[in-house]
């Protein structure tokens, strides 16, 4: 009966049931069952609650169990910044899976497929079903744009782990590399869980993602350097058939052939199919170019260069 409470409460789906007990612990699932659904309280009256349902001693240990919830994902904070309401399986798992490493590593990989398979499909119907219109700000970007953005803001970047590669763990590649400058009430900021970094050292992790084959994607919220089988971006681009709509495409790649040299790296690090895959180089899907630079910053000959799209988006 109390396991049926807190699915509904916490909003657990069924791809969830069988990881119940490594997700919450029994002060997570007793918080969960007396907490009103719904419903932010003041740090103060709460604290006071879990005193009176023995979830802690006195005040002192009811504020640090507090923080911990929160921090965890099991409490959020209410649209004032102050209060408390609880959290959703949603919030938790994400979490779960960029915070408590070791224990998220140690699910089988069906679970993990499961997991993923969930949360894709949460992520993908948040974007509504309108495919024409870009549903986020997201933006590919080249790297010497997005050193630039760097550059041009004046709040403090923090760093903090890639939640898509996290979740579904398609690809060997790095996970410390996601840019962040949200710190609104829920956010990983906020939550503990990014570090401030320098200017200096948050391009360094660009140069880092560039290197290794990440596309580069910027948004207010700051910079995500993504692969194309983990990542929830180009996952849901793929799923809702908009890439070149969304995320939005500035430049498109040409070719200079008399500084080609045949080394064929171009075509190992484009993700999208732009380049022919047999005899000679030519560019040959162009309409599928993402303008993500990773051809251009890879080519030893300098050969390829990226050149703004015109104004229907279209290469020129």
């Amino acid at each position: 009966m109390e396991n049926k409470i807190i699915i509904e409460k916490f909003k657990i789906p069924e791809a969830g049931y069988e990881i119940l007990d490594r997700i919450l612990t029994d002060k997570d699932k007793q918080l969960i069952i007396r907490l009103p659904a719904e419903q932010c309280i003041s740090p103060q009256k709460l604290a006071e609650f879990l005193i009176e349902w023995k979830l802690a001693k006195d005040h002192a240990e009811a504020e640090m169990l507090i923080r911990l919830y929160f921090h965890r994902g099991i409490l959020n904070k209410g649209e004032d910044g102050v209060s408390y309401c609880l959290g959703s399986f949603y919030g938790r798992l994400d979490i779960f899976a960029t915070e408590e490493i070791k224990a998220y590593d140690l699910l089988p990989r069906e679970c993990k497929e499961r997991l993923d398979a969930w949360y894709f499909k949460a992520y993908t119907d948040s974007l509504g079903e309108t495919k024409n219109k870009r549903p986020t700000q997201d933006e590919v970007l080249p790297l010497w744009d997005v050193l630039s953005f760097i550059d041009g803001r004046d709040d403090t970047p923090y760093l903090a782990l890639c939640d898509c590669r996290r979740l579904i763990q398609n690809c060997g590649q790095p996970t410390e590399t996601c840019i962040t400058y949200r710190t609104a009430p829920n956010s990983f900021v906020k939550r503990g869980q990014a570090r401030a970094i320098t200017k200096e050292e948050a391009k360094e992790i660009v140069r880092m993602a560039d290197k290794k084959g990440l596309i580069h994607t910027i948004n207010p919220g700051g910079i995500c350097n993504c692969c194309t089988d983990c990542c929830y971006l180009f996952r849901g681009a793929r799923y809702r058939n908009s890439l070149g709509i969304w995320p939005k495409v500035s430049y498109c790649v040409k070719i200079d052939l008399e500084k080609c040299i045949g080394c064929g790296k171009c075509r190992k690090r484009c993700r999208f199919k732009v380049f022919s895959t047999e005899g000679d180089l030519c560019i040959q899907n162009a309409d599928r170019c993402q303008g993500c630079g990773l051809c251009v910053t890879g080519c030893p000959g300098g050969a390829l260069m990226l050149e703004k799209r015109n104004e229907d988006g279209d290469c020129g």
